[in-house]
């Protein structure tokens, strides 16, 4: 994923709304890569975009091009 791609899927889910819900993470042929729940969809889907050690994360985010 390039820094504007992730740029991007950062400010898109700076609007996500602060309420629970399900959120889909899709690779760049739109095929759904991911599928997690949240009580706070804001929050949850922030998360993955801070330094982390996971190696979920670490394997997941380089693929995300749409949430």
């Amino acid at each position: 994923m390039s820094g504007n791609q992730v740029i991007n899927i950062k400010a898109k889910v700076q609007g996500f709304p602060t309420k629970c819900g399900v959120y889909l993470m899709k690779n760049k042929e739109a095929k759904i890569i991911y599928i997690g729940k949240a009580l706070n969809l804001k929050a949850r889907t922030q998360s993955y975009f801070v330094n982390s050690k996971r190696l979920k994360n670490s394997f997941l985010i380089p693929r995300v091009h749409n949430i």
